[in-house]
């Protein structure tokens, strides 16, 4: 678990404790509101989101499944960390380099974006500091690790 051993059994159950309330459709979408509305340049990147006008993705077939991929993907990592299965981790952060390569125009520190988005969530749910440090520092190592594994040879 060399790459998440930051993570001490408090910072794991606080984590944890926290995850089941943002671990749903409605949240996943509002990651996606917050992501377009900080960034709002990121939104022409996502062909498929074309229609919908950002304040209506929650209405949107494609908005629904990116938010289940990302947030499905977060809660699985979440889960082998506290398993110590760093296999499984690993193959969920290829599965997130694998659905990014397909983003046009998308390049891997764009990953570094998803931390304001995430901190507007954790504001909404009232989390304390330690647990947003916590998650902070889980998405740091996430962030840290998809961009090493990255395909440099993918055209950006």
């Amino acid at each position: 678990m060399e790459h998440f051993k930051f993570l001490n059994m408090r910072k794991l159950n606080l984590i944890k404790n926290s995850w089941d309330s943002m671990h749903n459709k409605e949240t996943s979408i509002r990651f996606y509101n917050h992501l377009f509305r900080i960034y709002p340049n990121i939104f022409k990147l996502f062909k498929k989101l074309e229609g919908p006008r950002i304040d209506q993705l929650e209405k949107c077939k494609h908005a629904k499944a990116m938010g289940k991929a990302v947030w499905s993907s977060i809660a699985h990592i979440i889960m082998c960390i506290n398993n110590n299965d760093n296999d499984s981790i690993f193959k969920c952060i290829d599965y997130l380099i694998r659905i990014h390569t397909n983003i046009d125009g998308f390049h891997p520190s764009m990953f570094q974006l998803s931390v304001k988005p995430f901190l507007a969530i954790m504001e909404e749910h009232h989390l304390d500091l330690e647990t947003t440090q916590a998650y902070v520092q889980l998405f740091t190592c996430i962030i840290s690790v998809l961009n090493k594994k990255y395909p440099k040879n993918i055209k950006q």
